[in-house]
C-alpha cells in the first residue's frame, strides 16, 4: 500500500524551485602588531594596530589637502583598514598631506608636523591598493609633543620602503636627539641600520624594496631582523628614550625617499618567536 494515499501526497517541487540555506562566508578576525606582540609603548600607522581598536571610530591619520587647506580625522575600520573610502571623498583632485599620525595605543604619544612645506605626501594605492606616505627631503619630520621615557632594551619594528638612496640615512623612526634610538635606511650598502649612542650598525638592503624591521636595542646582544632573518650585530649603544620626542624622520641627512607604511616601539627585546610573528604579520597585510 502507498505511503501517502493518492490525495494526500505532498507536492513534489522541482530542484530548480526549491531553497537552500547558504551561509555568509566567515571572514576572520582582523590580527594586527598588537595583536602579535601587545602592550606597544607607541604605535603609527596605515592599519590598526589590533583588532580592539579596529572599531570605526579609532583615529590614524589627519590629513590635509592642498585645494583649499582643509584638514579632516580618518579612522580604522573594523577590518584593519585604513577608511580609504573616505579619503578618497575628502580628496576630490587635490594633493593630500600628512599633519598628523595618531598613536593607537593609547599613551598619547601623537606625531604630528603643523607646517606646510615640511609635511609627507599621503598617496592612496601606493602599495597596490594600500596607501603609503612619501619622504622625500631632508626638511620633513614629523615629532611628538609628549615624550617617552624608555631604557634598553626596547625594540622599534617598522614596515617601509628604501625608494632611492644617493648619501646619509633617514630614520623611519627615532628620537629627538642626535644620540637617541634610530632605525631606518642609510646610504651604504649596508642600507638598515639602528642606532642608539653606540656604533651605528647595518645589514643589506636595496634600493625598490620593502622591508618588515624588528630592531632590537640589547647591547652586545642587538639583533635586526630583515624580513624574517636575524642578523646578529655589534652594540649600538645602549642609550634610551631620556624624556625624548619621538619623531618620524627627524634624522634624515640624506634627503633620500623613503615610502613609509608603519612603525612601533616596544618596550622588550623580542625573542625569536615574538620576530617571527611580527614578520609574518607586517609581510602579509602589506602583501610583499
Amino acid at each position: 500500500m502507498p505511503l501517502y494515499p493518492s490525495a494526500f501526497r505532498p507536492p513534489v517541487i522541482p530542484l530548480s524551485t526549491r531553497s537552500f540555506y547558504n551561509p555568509a562566508p566567515v571572514v576572520p578576525p582582523y590580527v594586527g602588531p598588537g595583536d602579535r606582540v601587545a602592550s606597544a609603548l607607541g604605535w603609527w600607522g596605515l592599519r590598526g594596530y589590533n583588532a580592539a581598536v579596529s572599531n570605526g571610530t579609532t583615529k590614524a591619520v589627519n590629513l590635509r589637502r592642498d585645494s583649499d587647506n582643509t584638514t579632516q580625522d580618518f579612522v580604522i575600520l573594523s577590518n584593519g583598514n585604513l577608511d580609504v573610502a573616505s579619503i578618497t571623498t575628502f580628496k576630490s583632485a587635490a594633493n593630500l598631506f600628512v599633519t598628523k599620525i595618531y598613536d593607537q595605543t593609547g599613551n598619547g604619544l601623537d606625531i604630528a608636523q603643523a607646517t606646510a612645506g615640511l609635511q609627507f605626501a599621503f598617496t592612496l594605492a601606493g602599495l597596490g591598493s594600500l596607501p603609503i606616505i612619501q619622504i622625500t627631503s631632508t626638511t620633513q619630520k614629523m615629532l611628538s609633543a609628549t615624550t617617552l621615557t624608555q631604557a634598553a632594551p626596547f625594540t622599534i619594528s617598522f614596515a617601509a620602503q628604501r625608494v632611492s638612496f644617493g648619501t646619509g640615512f633617514t630614520a623611519v623612526l627615532d628620537g629627538d636627539v642626535g644620540n637617541t634610538p634610530q632605525a631606518g635606511f642609510n646610504s651604504s650598502a649596508n642600507g638598515i641600520y639602528e642606532y642608539s649612542g653606540g656604533s651605528p650598525v647595518s645589514t643589506a638592503a636595496t634600493d625598490g624594496s620593502y622591508y618588515a624591521i624588528q630592531a632590537i636595542f640589547n647591547g652586545a646582544s642587538s639583533i635586526i631582523t630583515v624580513n624574517g632573518t636575524d642578523n646578529s650585530v655589534a652594540s649600538s649603544g645602549n642609550i634610551g628614550w631620556s624624556a625624548g620626542h619621538v619623531g618620524i624622520a627627524d634624522q634624515n641627512n640624506g634627503g633620500n625617499t623613503i615610502d613609509w607604511l608603519e612603525a612601533g616601539v616596544w618596550g622588550i627585546a623580542f625573542n625569536g618567536t615574538q620576530r617571527t610573528n611580527m614578520n609574518s604579520n607586517q609581510r602579509t597585510y602589506w602583501g610583499f
